[in-house]
C-alpha cells in the first residue's frame, strides 16, 4: 500500500468517525430535550450510585439536592399530608427507576432499587417537604409552621 492509498483510507475513517460522533451527539441531544425537569441530573446520580460498590452509599450535598428536586417536582397539591408527600416521592422514584433502567445492567438495577426507594421515603426528607409545603401558603393551614422573621422580612 502506498502513501496515497493509506491517506485515503485514513480520511474515510475520519469522516466515518465524525459522522458517528455527530449521530451520537444528536442522540444525546434528543435524549436531553426529552428529559423532564431535573430528570437528567437525577439519572446521572443514579448511574453513579449503581456503579458504587460500598454497602453504605452516601451522596454529596449536590447529588442529594439533585435527586430530591426530581422526587419533589410536581408536588403541587395545596396542604399535602405526610402520606401525600411520601406517595408522590414514591411515584417519582418509580419514574426514575423506569428511566434509569434503560442504562443499567440487572446487577446495577438491583444495587439502586433499595437505595432509591429508601431515599424516596426517607422520613426526614418527607417531613422537610411536608413542612415546606405547609409554610408556602399559611392561609391554607392555620397550624402550619411559620417562617422565622429573617426569612419573612427579606421576602418583602
Amino acid at each position: 500500500m502506498n502513501k496515497v492509498q493509506t491517506s485515503n483510507i485514513a480520511s474515510k475513517e475520519t469522516k466515518k468517525s465524525k459522522n458517528e460522533s455527530q449521530k451520537d451527539l444528536q442522540i444525546i441531544f434528543n435524549f436531553l430535550l426529552n428529559c423532564t425537569q431535573y430528570e437528567a441530573d437525577a439519572l446521572r446520580v443514579m448511574i453513579q450510585v449503581s456503579r458504587k460498590s460500598e454497602p453504605q452509599i452516601v451522596l454529596s450535598k449536590d447529588d442529594t439536592l439533585a435527586v430530591n428536586r426530581f422526587l419533589n417536582s410536581g408536588l403541587s397539591k395545596n396542604n399535602p399530608t405526610l402520606d401525600d408527600v411520601r406517595n408522590h416521592r414514591h411515584s417519582r422514584a418509580d419514574i426514575l427507576m423506569n428511566s434509569v433502567g434503560r442504562f443499567l445492567s440487572k446487577e446495577e438495577i438491583m444495587r439502586i432499587i433499595t437505595f432509591l426507594y429508601g431515599f424516596a421515603i426517607n422520613a426526614k426528607d418527607v417531613e422537610d417537604v411536608f413542612k415546606l409545603k405547609q409554610t408556602i401558603d399559611p392561609a391554607v393551614n392555620s397550624q402550619a409552621p411559620s417562617l422565622d422573621k429573617s426569612h419573612t422580612e427579606s421576602g418583602k
